[in-house]
């Protein structure tokens, strides 16, 4: 155990899942269809305390540094080491069915901006 009576790597990404559906009425969208045709801005705020995921400025996932120590004799916490940003379109890579996906699909990016504090 560790600070606060936590124990070591208990850490979780929460598997909640938001659909578009949602999303799409909340910012008033005529359909799910209708969102996914504009860009959109997904953000990741990564301090010295957590790491917050947003789309749209909806914060969909955050996760606090002090639970993501490893369970592991060096008690590492990998957050707070180098890391890539490495931009992915994976299809199918959880047993999703691709085979109705219109090939080329296409995955645009407009930009990326990385800043630091």
């Amino acid at each position: 155990m560790r600070g606060g009576g936590k124990v070591a790597g208990s850490a979780q990404w929460k598997s909640v899942k938001t659909p578009i559906s949602e999303i799409a009425e909340e910012a008033r969208y005529s359909s799910p269809e209708t969102w996914a045709q504009d860009f959109h801005v997904y953000r990741m705020d990564w301090d010295a305390d957590a790491i917050r995921l947003y789309l749209d400025q909806r914060l969909l996932n955050e996760t606090l540094l002090k639970d993501t120590v490893n369970d592991s004799p060096d008690g590492a916490n990998p957050f707070r080491e180098p890391h890539h940003i490495i931009l992915n379109l994976a299809l199918g890579a959880t047993g999703g069915d691709t085979s109705k996906i219109h090939w080329p699909a296409r995955f645009l990016v407009d930009w990326v901006r990385v800043y630091q504090q």
